[in-house]
């Protein structure tokens, strides 16, 4: 009897813990900042960027919206510095005259890891197709937000 003693916390911790992350993801949240998740999401997205830039790189100025395993990004990149990355000047990033300092991902939780579907650098204009192409949760997604 003494060994089922700790069964019976873990078992209502493990209740509790599932059902406040299913009532969390009815609502796009964002995770906070320096949270396992949000490292974890910005992580994933940061080393495409970087092989696109072709500079070691931050991310400032980030707009993140998670929900039932996705995740949409919006940022800005910096150099570890804070300056400006020169990126604009980098022949991998194709953004033409409209370009911004903007950076969006989405991202999906593969159960194990966040994993970055599709990114933009640049780009002067929302990626509205994103939603069309995938099943992400709309709430996500910048243009669908109050």
């Amino acid at each position: 009897m003494r060994n089922l003693e700790w069964f019976l916390p873990l078992l209502l911790a493990i209740t509790l813990a599932s059902t406040n992350t299913a009532a969390a993801q009815s609502q796009p949240y964002t995770p906070v900042r320096g949270s396992v998740e949000r490292t974890a999401i910005m992580d994933a997205l940061r080393p495409p960027i970087q092989r696109a830039i072709r500079e070691p790189l931050l991310f400032t100025q980030v707009r993140l919206h998670v929900q039932n395993g996705w995740a949409f990004v919006q940022t800005v990149p910096t150099s570890p510095s804070g300056g400006p990355v020169m990126w604009r000047y980098n022949e991998r990033v194709d953004c033409g005259e409209n370009c911004t300092d903007n950076v969006v991902g989405l991202l999906r939780w593969n159960g194990a890891r966040w994993v970055l579907v599709q990114y933009e650098v640049g780009s002067s204009e929302y990626p509205y197709m994103w939603e069309r192409k995938y099943p992400a949760p709309r709430g996500i997604f910048p243009w669908n937000r109050n």
